[in-house]
């Protein structure tokens, strides 16, 4: 029999702050172009250093480089879609008040 996995508490308030600052601060070495001074293992212990960051602040549980590399790239999407359907509100004709999404302090970082 299978044992049931047990699931992680979401992302508090915190953790995603501590994330978009943490990303913020370290964009050019999770992000450049690989080369000799740019390596594969400096990206490694750019994520974990993010890791820890969170780590830190978080009171539940902690978390690992892979849920938090995907947390990251699952708010970027997020961003990306609301960013869409901002574009496309702009363009649309009919009455009524425009119908802009509010963005949320990260979500301006993460942009």
């Amino acid at each position: 029999m299978d044992a049931k996995k047990l699931r992680k508490a979401n992302f508090s308030d915190v953790e995603v702050e501590v994330l978009v600052d943490a990303v913020g601060t370290s964009y050019k070495v999770l992000y450049g172009k690989f080369s000799p001074c740019l390596t594969n293992n400096m990206k490694t212990m750019a994520w974990e250093s993010v890791t820890e960051k969170v780590n830190a602040v978080s009171l539940q549980c902690t978390r690992g480089v892979v849920e938090v590399k995907k947390k990251w790239q699952d708010m970027q999407s997020a961003v990306k879609k609301k960013e869409a359907q901002r574009r496309k509100n702009l363009t649309q004709t009919g009455g009524g008040p425009s119908q802009l999404p509010m963005w949320k302090p990260w979500e301006e970082k993460v942009c």
